[in-house]
């Protein structure tokens, strides 16, 4: 088992690095809309559309799971929608180095808003994000914030995070 997560890290890994890397005669404009399917951590599709230069509105139709540990067997599906506005502050440093920059690769400032209906779950915060290419037609994003957090009748302030991996669809 954990051969394999090795083996899996080091090939993640790699596959990220050379993503970064972008050959001189293709940098190219970003487009102004986005589709995408997610299909790790919370699967779903996404829809990202450039406002202004650097800024892009996220938006995405979710579904999370809930595994019961002790039976090992799903116990319930929730659907989400999430809305984040997002402001990619790296685009031309990134460009300037020859790294990719297209289909809003690069570091980002948000403030998501998550609403789960089943569990009646709302989170929203400002967030710090990274997001980028894999390959022709991956993806992988990453971010990390703070902000008020309700699940049932619990409200409170903690961090907000998440982790995708999917691919681009248009």
């Amino acid at each position: 088992m954990k051969l394999t997560v090795l083996i899996l890290l080091t090939f993640l890994n790699s596959v990220f690095l050379s993503s970064q890397e972008k050959p001189p005669d293709s940098l190219s404009v970003e487009q102004s809309l986005i589709l995408r399917f997610n299909i790790l951590v919370r699967p779903g599709i996404s829809l990202e559309k450039q406002l202004l230069e650097y800024s892009t509105i996220f938006i995405e139709l979710y579904f999370s799971f809930t595994i019961d540990i002790d039976s090992r067997k799903m116990s319930s599906v929730d659907i989400g929608f999430g809305l984040e506005p997002r402001y990619y502050f790296s685009i031309e440093e990134r460009r300037q180095r020859g790294k990719v920059t297209d289909e809003y690769s690069g570091s980002y400032v948000g403030f998501p808003l998550w609403i789960g209906f089943k569990y009646d779950q709302i989170l929203i915060g400002p967030a710090y994000g990274f997001q980028n290419k894999i390959g022709s037609s991956g993806f992988w994003n990453i971010g990390l914030g703070y902000g008020f957090i309700q699940h049932f009748e619990i409200k409170e302030f903690g961090l907000i995070g998440y982790f995708k991996i999917g691919f681009t669809i248009l």
